[in-house]
């Protein structure tokens, strides 16, 4: 009687850990969308603030093609 209680008590416990551990892993999620999604809110809405750079394939906000284009606030992922 006595080792079906200790048996019982492991099991329960293993069980609780188990949930545990997969309730924390799940909640530990960072995305690149979320990363985005924080720089979007960041950086502001009127299109000022940018830095177009040299000549190459990008198109900057004012309308030409250059080859850097930095913002304020950019994480580089």
């Amino acid at each position: 009687m006595n080792t079906k209680k200790i048996i019982m008590s492991c099991l329960m416990s293993v069980a609780l850990l188990c949930f545990i551990w997969l309730k924390t892993k799940n909640n530990l999620v960072e995305t690149d969308l979320t990363l985005l999604n924080i720089e979007a809110l960041a950086s502001p809405e009127s299109g000022e603030g940018h830095t177009c750079l040299g000549t190459g394939s990008l198109d900057c906000p004012s309308g030409s093609k250059v080859a850097y284009i930095a913002t304020p606030y950019s994480i580089i992922l």
